[in-house]
């Protein structure tokens, strides 16, 4: 995980919120990261490691980033509360 931290943090930096837990059912650990951008994105990470003998003698990690479009999510939550009539800008 700390490779994968160590990547993300040269690109974007000290990240604006972070915090993990440990799952005693799983034998795991989750961790949450994110990132808000100079643009209007937002970067969150999240990583699953387990310590579980998969075969190979070693801990696994799943991994994934998902990016969002602040604007847009702002724009939606504004034309929801707006009605039915207004318009949501889209990129494409």
């Amino acid at each position: 995980m700390d490779e994968v931290l160590d990547i993300f943090g040269e690109r974007y930096g000290r990240p604006s919120a972070s915090g993990c837990e440990r799952s005693r059912v799983l034998d795991a650990v989750k961790c949450h990261f994110r990132w808000l951008t100079a643009g209007p994105v937002s970067i969150d990470l999240h990583v699953m490691s387990d310590h579980a003998d998969g075969g190979g003698g070693g801990a696994s990690s799943k991994i994934r980033v998902v990016a969002a479009d602040v604007n847009l999510e702002t724009d939606w939550l504004h034309a929801r509360a707006a009605g039915p009539a207004a318009k949501v800008r889209t990129a494409i």
